[in-house]
């Protein structure tokens, strides 16, 4: 419980240092602590895969918008990208 009468849970995740060090430049810019920004990116993370869950769940696919390097990276990766191009109907 902390101090204003909320349960939390104690989360301890080992991070290199230089990681950490990067959570805590981010957490001044901020203006918040360090458990904070950890929480928000936590909570946005979550909320960005639920995101990109397919509506179908037999499907597994993902409409995402990639410029040529990524879309290349993903590739070298393994994945099946299809493209698809918007056409304008006359």
């Amino acid at each position: 419980m902390n101090g204003n009468g909320t349960l939390t849970a104690a989360l301890r995740v080992p991070v290199t240092p230089n990681f950490k060090r990067r959570l805590k430049i981010l957490a001044l810019k901020q203006r918040r602590s360090l458990a904070s920004a950890i929480r928000v990116l936590l909570e946005e993370a979550m909320e960005l895969e639920e995101a990109l869950v397919p509506p179908d769940p037999e499907r597994l696919e993902y409409e995402i918008k990639l410029d040529t390097a990524e879309a290349a990276r993903l590739l070298r990766r393994g994945y099946d990208i299809r493209v698809w191009e918007p056409r304008t109907l006359l």
